[in-house]
């Protein structure tokens, strides 16, 4: 099992920071709506193999296709560079011309990580499993889609049509809900990640996304752990292991 983690960094390399738009306080709102606090710990699954994005999501998103003609959000400024806050403000200068060098720092040595332990999987079991963990704040951020707006549930298990095994995603959601989870497939979200040396093309790589509604854990408009915390990091650790 491989436990793909994009989005838990809050780090901002220094040499990116000042291309960023945003005075410190800016900053520091930017992170907290947009960083999947913890999930690094909530999927820290023993046995399993952790890809973890090792910055923020603010300098590159590594969910995000590469090419922005083939990324929907990329039309809000939300691609693999983003270039516009969560408010709509500018976010960065200039972003066609460093384009180029931050995917090559960051966005493709994670893809490359990524791609080689699906890699190792397959030869070592012959097959491969893909966690993709995210999580989302109950309140839709503004440039979400009206369809994202409604049934903001705890747990939203999200498949791609190729790679999810529907017995996978059918037992994940009974299993949350066993635990007096509100849980859904696809809804509000919807796909996981698989390399693309993979997609469509090798059925023995799997992949499914986990989003956990962060007022399950979080203390509201805030970064800071509730106490429910410890108690979803051991349910979900559960899950996954005897799904495994």
């Amino acid at each position: 099992m491989i436990i793909h983690i994009p989005h838990s960094s809050t780090f901002i390399p220094p040499r990116e920071r000042d291309s960023l738009l945003l005075d410190q306080a800016d900053l520091e709102h930017e992170l907290l709506r947009l960083t999947d606090w913890y999930t690094d710990e909530l999927f820290d699954i023993p046995g399993a193999y952790s890809v973890c994005y090792p910055v923020s999501r603010i300098i590159t998103d590594p969910e995000r296709f590469e090419d922005d003609s083939d990324e929907t959000a990329a039309q809000y400024g939300f691609g693999a560079i983003y270039t516009k806050t969560t408010g709509g403000a500018n976010l960065r200068d200039h972003a066609d011309e460093s384009r180029h060098d931050l995917l090559e720092r960051y966005y493709r040595p994670h893809h490359r990580k990524l791609s080689e332990a699906v890699t190792r999987e397959l030869k070592k079991a012959g097959v491969a499993l893909i966690i993709d963990a995210h999580s989302y704040p109950q309140d839709p951020l503004p440039f979400e889609p009206p369809r994202y707006h409604n049934n903001r549930v705890d747990v939203c298990i999200g498949t791609d049509s190729f790679h999810t095994p529907r017995k996978l995603s059918e037992a994940l959601l009974e299993s949350f809900r066993a635990k007096g989870y509100r849980a859904s497939i696809n809804v509000p979200f919807s796909g996981s990640i698989v390399p693309e040396q993979y997609y469509n093309k090798n059925p023995k790589v799997k992949s499914v996304m986990i989003e956990i509604n962060r007022d399950l854990y979080l203390l509201k408009d805030s970064s800071e752990k509730n106490s429910h915390f410890n108690q979803l990091k051991e349910d979900v650790s559960e899950i996954l292991r005897a799904i495994v």
